[in-house]
């Protein structure tokens, strides 16, 4: 979301500002993130043994949505945050794949190999890459928009495939003026707010995204810990700052 101005008007969201302090945020689609924040259990399911964390306007590589979704056990992140394992860059953790050549990630051959070599010193194993990538159940990303939806399915379509599930969130009364077939073509979903709750309007197909992006996924839930931009969602408990951080550090 884009050009307009600035308000304290949801769980996290000053802390998405100061780091991104040249981007307004329209207050009524800042809204609707908050309603979807609130009322996430409306159509949002972890699963047994699985956390929902949330992300405030992360950078995935091509876009940056609303609001993204990491459905994982809070233990591996918590071994994540224990053991210090970090990637730098999109392009690093595209470095882990080693079937990939230099050209494949478009870098130099003397950078890849450094890449490489630093990425090993610092901790990372096959088996780490393994190991977390499947633990990355889920990848979610939302845009949001008052109205203009055909914007919002060009900013989805961006971000898509960094993501399992690209969404958008409008208003209920505005969905009669949506094309669902134009989502359907591009496998994008559709959740619908109003006074009543968050409802979904049309499912995205699920495409699971290679193990880079959910490496990076991954770094940046961490990243968004560490400014106060994501916390675990809990229906039960009121969201603040100290939620956000101690319920990953202490899960």
């Amino acid at each position: 979301m884009t050009n307009a101005s600035t308000n304290d008007t949801g769980p996290g969201w000053q802390q998405s500002m100061k780091s991104r302090p040249t981007v307004g945020v329209p207050i009524h689609e800042t809204a609707l993130v908050r309603a979807l924040e609130g009322r996430l259990s409306d159509v949002y399911r972890p699963g047994p043994g699985r956390s929902t964390y949330v992300l405030l306007e992360p950078e995935l590589g091509q876009g940056r949505p609303d609001l993204m979704l990491v459905t994982i056990s809070s233990s591996t992140v918590a071994s994540f945050l224990s053991r210090n394992l970090r990637v730098p860059s999109l392009a690093a953790a595209r470095a882990l794949d080693k079937t990939l050549d230099a050209a494949q990630l478009g870098i130099s051959e003397g950078y890849a190999r450094s890449l490489r070599k630093s990425l090993t010193d610092s901790g990372w194993n096959d088996n780490d890459v393994k190991r977390y990538t499947s633990a990355v159940h889920d990848v979610t990303a939302v845009e949001a928009k008052m109205s203009d939806w055909t914007r919002a399915l060009r900013q989805a379509i961006r971000f898509k495939s960094f993501v399992d599930q690209a969404v958008i969130l409008m208003p209920s009364e505005r969905v009669s003026k949506i094309k669902m077939e134009n989502l359907e073509h591009y496998q994008i979903g559709l959740m619908s707010s109003d006074s009543t709750g968050i409802r979904w309007e049309l499912k995205p197909t699920e495409m699971r995204t290679d193990y880079a992006n959910r490496i990076w996924a991954l770094e940046l839930l961490l990243r968004g810990i560490d400014r106060g931009t994501a916390y675990r969602f809990s229906p039960t408990r009121k969201i603040s700052k100290a939620l956000r951080i101690d319920s990953v550090r202490l899960a």
